[in-house]
């Protein structure tokens, strides 16, 4: 508005001696946009408007300043701290299994609390089908403890409840959403559990291709497959967005990914060091210290039963309202596997895939086991909903 008044109405009133040492700021200036001002909004406001106007220029300027200089940070432990607590809170959890595997032996007269992982053991005792909820693989390669360690706390994870520590933070988008805290970490457990209207085939397909994977989780942007470690382990590196100023994370993590003779497949996943995934520029190295997915048949062979569980620590300072809505969007990646199966237009061959890798995962555990009535089954599935499993001697057992 001054501009345009200032070239219309005063242009001639401008043109002060330009032998002003600094014509910028001449009185004459002044005068003109004065005059330009109380053109337009009158004589009586002109110098509050121009008051008013360099004020607030000065408040804009002084907000942009403390955004930048004051961004939140998150006030949690360094590093190191958070590292050593982790190890101790996985030390602390694994002896605590390795007791409980010992209570639970199979033993003659021996009370079992459903609730607990002894339930396993009552079931292995009771003689439920020999080979077939019994899985003896071993593995073999350098990462066999860390195999363990991300099976148990997926399976341990799995058990929802309040007893368990879960608390509900709703239902979003048909996803039951659940949260819990975890004794000496400052990382939240986050689990998803849903229905999707889908073989799970169809679910372990999409959950494998990590081409397929952006579809599922919306801040993943690429990854690729690092080693083959045996038929069932992979080292992986996952490389996720950046979100608003913060840097980009990524991954490198090992995957353990299994139909189970029972019928639940389960893909868990836990960060690993590995020569060939070293740290990249700009980016945070993240730490999953568990995560997965658990896939159970239903008595619909078109429905599957889907839990998502994670539990990562993001590294660097991230503000604690960033990292709550990462956590709130999480159990989410359960809706965004049902949306993404639904691009299949014809999942009835999935129905025969499905008793295929579960045929096969019985033939492989009698195999295992030396013979036996393993690869017999009926076919069904085991959709009970349950998923008591542990680690005994070398062997994951479910």
């Amino acid at each position: 508005v001054v501009g345009a008044a200032v070239d219309k109405r005063f242009h001639p009133l401008v043109r002060w001696p330009m032998t002003d040492p600094c014509p910028s700021i001449s009185p004459n200036t002044m005068d003109v946009v004065r005059a330009s001002v109380q053109e337009f909004v009158g004589r009586d406001d002109a110098n509050q408007l121009v008051l008013i106007g360099g004020w607030a220029t000065a408040l804009l300027l002084l907000t942009v300043l403390l955004v930048v200089v004051l961004r939140p940070r998150d006030a949690r432990a360094s590093q190191a701290e958070i590292d050593a607590l982790v190890r101790k809170a996985v030390a602390a959890a694994v002896a605590k299994q390795q007791t409980e595997a010992a209570e639970a032996a199979p033993a003659s007269g021996g009370s079992q609390h459903p609730s607990s992982s002894k339930a396993h053991s009552a079931k292995k005792s009771r003689g439920s089908g020999g080979g077939r909820d019994r899985d003896h693989y071993v593995p073999r390669h350098a990462y066999a403890e860390h195999v363990k360690k991300a099976l148990n706390q997926l399976l341990e994870g799995d058990r929802t409840g309040e007893e368990e520590g879960w608390v509900s933070k709703g239902t979003k988008k048909g996803i039951d959403c659940f949260q819990k805290s975890t004794p000496g970490s400052a990382v939240s457990f986050i689990k998803g559990v849903g229905t999707v209207s889908a073989p799970p085939a169809a679910c372990i397909e999409y959950l494998e291709d990590i081409g397929k994977r952006r579809l599922i989780d919306k801040q993943f942007k690429q990854g690729n497959d690092i080693e083959k470690l045996d038929e069932y382990c992979t080292v992986a590196y996952l490389e996720y967005e950046a979100v608003m100023f913060t840097s980009a994370r990524d991954f490198c993590v090992l995957a353990y990914a299994r139909t189970m003779p029972n019928g639940m497949y389960v893909l868990a996943s836990t960060s690993i060091e590995h020569a060939e995934c070293p740290e990249k520029p700009k980016h945070v190295r993240a730490n999953l210290l568990c995560g997965g997915w658990i896939v159970r048949p239903t008595a619909d062979p078109m429905v599957s039963q889907i839990t998502y569980m994670a539990q990562a620590d993001l590294g660097g300072s991230l503000p604690k309202s960033l990292m709550a809505k990462v956590a709130e969007q999480q159990p989410l990646n359960v809706a965004n596997l049902a949306d993404a199966l639904k691009q299949i237009k014809d999942l009835q061959p999935y129905v025969a895939k499905t008793q295929e890798l579960l045929s096969k995962a019985r033939e492989a555990a009698a195999a295992a086991a030396g013979g036996g009535d393993g690869g017999e089954g009926d076919g069904d599935g085991d959709g009970d909903g349950s998923a008591n499993g542990s680690v005994d001697g070398g062997s994951v057992e479910n």
